[in-house]
């Protein structure tokens, strides 16, 4: 029997101007196709403080190099986009 998974990470920027963007304290990941008892079930792999610093300078290297932005600048972006639609 042969499982997948999908892993999710996020990054969140707190209301306010002078807030950092950080990432998550864990990586969360989904059992998927597989005919285990914990298909669909989600487990979560916690991560240090320096572990997510880590992990959000390489997103930031992967923004900057695909998208010319960090992830401050697209979270902003976003957050802009989510307010003049609403």
């Amino acid at each position: 029997m042969t499982a997948g998974y999908d892993f999710y990470i996020s990054i969140s920027k707190l209301p306010g101007k002078n807030q950092d963007c950080r990432l998550d304290n864990c990586i969360s990941f989904v059992v998927v196709n597989s005919d285990s008892d914990d298909n669909e079930d989600m487990y979560e792999i916690p991560l240090t403080e320096s572990e997510q610093e880590c992990i959000f300078e390489i997103l930031n290297q992967q923004c900057r190099k695909y998208h010319g932005k960090d992830c401050a600048t697209l979270l902003a972006e976003a957050e802009k986009e989510m307010t003049d639609t609403a």
